[in-house]
């Protein structure tokens, strides 16, 4: 949802408004000096203790985390902010304690698999042409495949249009080798 909102508007998702919002203090997105953000999520105390560690916020690791807690999550916050992404990426590098750096949507775009697993197509649009899209991961497609996924679809669609008129599937075979419909 939110690399569509982001490739259709061209805004990232908090400026564009359709971010989600934060849980609780050890859930949740924090700002990073960088303008960046850190992705939290430390709920269990292993890695609540390993995290605290790592912030070097060990007064807070015997703390019981509540999802209103304004003030720890205020205290996160200005911890966070204290160092650039790159700086936190490098700390909490191999940590194992449930925090990552957030990629912007063209960075996470950019990796695999978004690629390897075709999920950016483009789709023919009647008046805008051809507009990219983000296709859902839960399907496997083959590597050789290059069709158009609009073409696919219309392609049904006029095949089922075709059937409803009683046209039979060897007629309509005809039709679509001959690029009568298509």
């Amino acid at each position: 949802i939110l690399a569509t909102g982001m490739l259709y508007t061209g805004l990232d998702p908090v400026a564009g408004g359709f971010n989600y919002p934060n849980e609780s203090p050890n859930y949740a997105v924090y700002k990073c000096k960088d303008e960046r953000y850190l992705a939290v999520a430390s709920l269990e105390k292993p890695f609540w203790k390993k995290f605290c560690q790592l912030i070097e916020r060990k007064d807070l690791i015997s703390k019981v985390v509540k999802a209103d807690d304004k003030e720890l999550r205020d205290d996160l916050a200005a911890e966070i902010a204290k160092k650039t992404l790159a700086e936190w990426t490098i700390i909490f590098d191999g940590s194992d304690c449930c925090v990552s750096p957030v990629s912007t949507i063209q960075e996470a775009l950019m990796h695999l698999p978004t690629r390897e697993r075709k999920l950016l197509v483009n789709a023919s649009h009647p008046t805008l042409g051809m507009v990219p899209q983000m296709t859902t991961p839960v399907f496997m497609r083959s590597k050789d495949e290059d069709k158009n996924i609009a073409r696919d679809e219309a392609t049904h669609d006029a095949k089922t249009i075709l059937s409803n008129l009683g046209i039979s599937d060897e007629e309509i075979d005809v039709l679509m080798q001959s690029q009568t419909v298509g």
